[in-house]
C-alpha cells in the first residue's frame, strides 16, 4: 500500500457533462414528483419516484464522490414521497421513507432533509395521537432549523407544534408557538414568492384568530381572521376563503349578532359552492340555520354532510335542527332528530374508537420500525468505527459508500515504515494497561503527523 494521499483520478470532459445531465434529469424528476404530490396525484407521484430512484441507483453505482451525491439526492426524494404517504393517509410507508431519508441525509450532513425527515415523523406522531412523541421530533426538527437560519423551516415546525399545544388545549402555549412562526414568516418577506409569502401569513393569522377564539377573545380573534381573509382573496385562494369567512360569521353568530353573521356565513356558502367544498357548506349552513332557525336551511346542511360522510357535521345539523323545532313547538319532529343525532353519534364514537385502535396498532409498528432503525444505525456506526481504524479514511468512506472493487494506481509513490525499537522487550517489563497507553500515545502522534502531512497510515501492529 502507498504512503501518498489518495486523489481520484481526474474526470474526462464527457464524464463530467454526462455526470451532470444526469444530476440535471434527477433534478426535474424531483421537481415534478414534488409537484404530483402537492396537487394530492399521488399514483403519478409514486410513478415519477420510480424513475428518480432508477437514475439515482445508477449515479450510485459509479462510485466514488457519485454516491454522496446520489445519497443526497435519494434523501431528498424520499423526503417528498414520505410527505405524500402522509397526505395520504399511509402512516407505516411515510415513517418507513422518513426513516430511509433521515439515514441517507446523517450520512452526507444533509441538515436541511434532517430536519425535514425529522418534521415528517412528528406530523405521523401527531396524527396518530401520540402527541409527546410528536413534540419531541418537532422539537428535533425546529432546532436543526434554528441552526440552519432556515425561516421557513422553522416556521413550519413552530406551526406545526402550536396544532399540537392547540389540540391539547393548552392554549398559552400554542399561542406562544404561533406568534414564533408568525415572526420567522414575516422574516421571509421579499425572499420568497409573494404569493407563498402571503399563504403563509394568512396560515399562521387564523391559527392565532382560533387560539383566541378559543379563550374567548372575539376582538382579536376577529382581527386575526379578518387579516387572513384579505390575504386568501388576493391569492385567490377559495378554500381558505370560505374557512375564513365561516370563521368570521361564528364570532358575530356568538355575540348573536345576526345581520353580519349571516353576511359572512351566506358569503362562505358562495365561495365554497363554487369550489365544491361541501362540507363547509355544511358547517356555515348548520351554524346559520340554528342562528336564524331556518328548519330548510339545515335540512340542507344534513343532506350535505350526508353526502360527504361528515358524520361529526352530520350529527351536529340534526341536534342544531332538533333545537329549532323544539323551539318552534314541533316536538315530534324535534325528538326524532334528536334520536338522529344520538344515533349517528354514537356511531361516531364507535368508528373513532374503531380507528383509535389501528392508529394504536400503526403506532406499535412504527415504534417496531424506529427500534430496527436505531439498531441498524448503531451496527452502522460500530462497522465504520472499525474500518476507520484499520483502513486509511478515504478508503474505509468509499467502502461504506458502497465501493466494491478499490484499486487506485500512481506512478509515484514514497513509503514510510515505522517501528518501535525493542518492544517485545520493552512490553515484556510492563502491565498491559501502561503499554496500551504507551501505543495510544505513539499512534495518537502519527495519527496528527499524517493528517498534517495529508498521508495515508495503514495500521500494522506485530508481536
Amino acid at each position: 500500500m502507498d504512503g501518498s494521499p489518495h486523489f481520484r483520478h481526474p474526470m474526462t470532459p464527457g464524464e463530467y457533462n454526462a455526470g451532470r445531465e444526469v444530476m440535471r434529469e434527477i433534478e426535474e424528476l424531483i421537481k415534478t414528483v414534488k409537484h404530483h404530490g402537492y396537487a394530492n396525484e399521488s399514483t403519478e407521484a409514486e410513478a415519477v419516484g420510480a424513475q428518480a430512484l432508477d437514475m439515482i441507483a445508477g449515479l450510485r453505482a459509479q462510485g466514488g464522490e457519485a454516491v454522496a451525491e446520489a445519497d443526497a439526492y435519494e434523501a431528498r426524494l424520499q423526503n417528498i414521497l414520505a410527505i405524500v404517504a402522509v397526505i395520504n393517509g399511509d402512516h407505516a410507508a411515510a415513517v418507513e421513507l422518513a426513516d430511509r431519508a433521515l439515514t441517507l441525509a446523517e450520512r452526507v450532513g444533509a441538515l436541511e432533509q434532517q430536519a425535514m425527515a425529522l418534521g415528517t415523523f412528528g406530523i405521523v406522531y401527531d396524527e396518530l395521537t401520540d402527541y409527546p412523541r410528536a413534540l419531541e421530533y418537532q422539537e428535533r426538527a425546529l432546532k436543526i432549523n434554528e441552526a440552519l437560519n432556515d425561516a421557513n423551516g422553522a416556521a413550519r415546525c413552530h406551526g406545526n407544534l402550536g396544532s399540537i399545544y392547540y389540540k391539547l388545549e393548552q392554549f398559552d402555549k400554542a399561542m406562544d408557538y404561533f406568534r414564533m412562526g408568525y415572526d420567522h414568516v414575516m422574516q421571509q418577506q421579499g425572499e420568497i414568492q409573494s404569493g407563498q409569502y402571503d399563504k403563509q401569513l394568512a396560515g399562521v393569522l387564523s391559527n392565532i384568530g382560533a387560539v383566541h377564539f378559543s379563550k374567548g377573545d372575539d376582538t382579536q380573534a376577529l382581527s386575526c381572521y379578518e387579516q387572513a381573509l384579505t390575504l386568501n382573496e388576493a391569492g385567490g385562494d377559495a378554500y381558505f376563503t370560505a374557512i375564513n369567512l365561516t370563521n368570521i360569521g361564528g364570532i358575530y353568530a356568538r355575540q348573536r349578532d345576526v345581520a353580519k353573521a349571516t353576511e359572512y356565513f351566506r358569503r362562505a356558502i358562495d365561495v365554497a359552492e363554487s369550489v365544491g367544498y361541501s362540507a363547509n357548506v355544511a358547517t356555515s349552513l348548520t351554524q346559520l340555520g340554528e342562528l336564524i332557525g331556518d328548519v330548510a336551511m339545515l335540512e340542507r346542511a344534513i343532506e350535505l354532510a350526508a353526502s360527504v360522510e361528515d358524520q361529526l357535521e352530520l350529527h351536529t345539523a340534526h341536534f342544531a335542527l332538533s333545537r329549532v323545532l323544539s323551539n318552534s313547538g314541533d316536538a315530534d319532529r324535534a325528538l326524532h332528530h334528536y334520536r338522529e343525532g344520538h344515533r349517528i353519534e354514537k356511531e361516531y364514537l364507535g368508528a373513532e374508537a374503531k380507528h383509535q385502535a389501528i392508529l394504536l396498532e400503526h403506532r406499535q409498528q412504527i415504534e417496531a420500525s424506529e427500534r430496527d432503525r436505531q439498531v441498524k444505525l448503531a451496527r452502522f456506526q460500530e462497522q465504520e468505527k472499525i474500518l476507520h481504524n484499520i483502513l486509511p479514511l478515504q478508503i474505509a468512506d468509499r467502502m461504506l459508500d458502497g465501493e466494491k472493487t478499490i484499486a487506485d494506481h500512481y506512478d509515484n509513490v514514497s513509503v514510510f515504515f515505522s517501528d518501535i525499537v525493542g518492544f517485545t522487550t520493552l512490553s515484556q517489563t510492563m502491565s498491559a494497561a501502561t503499554l496500551v497507553n504507551l501505543l495510544n500515545t505513539f499512534f495518537s502522534e502519527l495519527d496528527r503527523l499524517a493528517a498534517l502531512r495529508g498521508l495515508e497510515k495503514i495500521k500494522t501492529i506485530g508481536d
